[in-house]
């Protein structure tokens, strides 16, 4: 009990960032040739040609990280979302909070009037308009951030977990996974995210989670958090083959990153599971 409490611990902490988070990071702009454009090991942004890159979405756990680019200047963008909407709270909070939130609010909406292209914001507006629970406008936010940039994985990410926890269309959850995996294949969120939904809500009669997961590491194969999360489930089917085979792959990349920590649990792990 001891042991399954420390592994357990460990792989929330791999993977909390993963399965939940509406994020999104500010990273200088720099230029890049794609030729040399690898963000991480295992993470290649597809793209063609010299790309200028303005934002990046950085996952702490894996390391990967999203290269952004930005809308050309020169493009005319599709008519903007009403800045104008009344901000209405449809959830409960105290004065103070709202009184912030009111203040973060319009203070991007005044940055989109003056430069409606930026994706960053309306990433942002929308994870506010997500917290006061106005889940109408996270969508409109958040699929317009999608239009201007439609190689931005963050944006699809938010709307597939707003529409699995929040709204219950499991269908549309599972649709904008996967046009996040259509951009790029390598990214590992949306695969853990497309699990977290077939093991919790959708497709729960059928081996959609376990599968999910197989895709997921024939294209990243040394993904320890795809690993990780393969090996809990087979363990927990009651497929102790498995689960050792995917111990032992994790725990070898465990011990490859220097995770002495991690390596040495999932020994135990593997050592009861024998």
């Amino acid at each position: 009990m001891e042991n399954q409490t420390k592994i357990t611990i460990i792989i929330t902490g791999l993977l909390i960032i993963l399965l939940g988070g509406y994020i999104y990071r500010d990273i200088s702009s720099k230029s890049i040739d794609d030729s040399t454009a690898t963000s991480t090991p295992g993470f290649i942004n597809e793209t063609t040609g010299n790309a200028q890159v303005g934002f990046e979405y950085v996952d702490e756990d894996s390391g990967a990280v999203v290269n952004i680019q930005p809308v050309s200047e020169e493009k005319e963008l599709p008519p903007i979302p009403d800045l104008n909407k009344a901000i209405v709270f449809n959830i409960e909070m105290s004065r103070e909070q709202k009184t912030k939130t009111i203040k973060a609010i319009n203070e991007i909406k005044t940055r989109l009037k003056e430069n409606p292209s930026s994706v960053e914001d309306w990433i942002n507006l929308g994870i506010y308009m997500k917290q006061i629970g106005d889940f109408g406008g996270a969508i409109e936010a958040w699929k317009y951030a999608s239009l201007i940039s439609p190689l931005n994985t963050v944006p699809l990410n938010n709307l597939g977990n707003l529409y699995h926890y929040d709204l219950k269309d499991y269908p549309k959850s599972e649709e904008y996974f996967r046009k996040s995996i259509n951009i790029s294949s390598t990214y590992v969120n949306p695969y853990l995210n497309l699990f977290d939904l077939y093991s919790l809500s959708y497709k729960q009669d059928t081996n959609s989670a376990e599968n999910i997961l197989l895709e997921g590491l024939e294209k990243n194969p040394n993904q320890i958090n795809l690993l990780i999360t393969l090996a809990t489930y087979y363990k927990d089917k009651g497929d102790k083959k498995n689960a050792i085979i995917y111990y032992e792959k994790t725990a070898q990349q465990a011990q490859l990153i220097g995770n002495d920590a991690l390596y040495s649990e999932l020994q135990n792990e593997i050592n009861l599971l024998k």
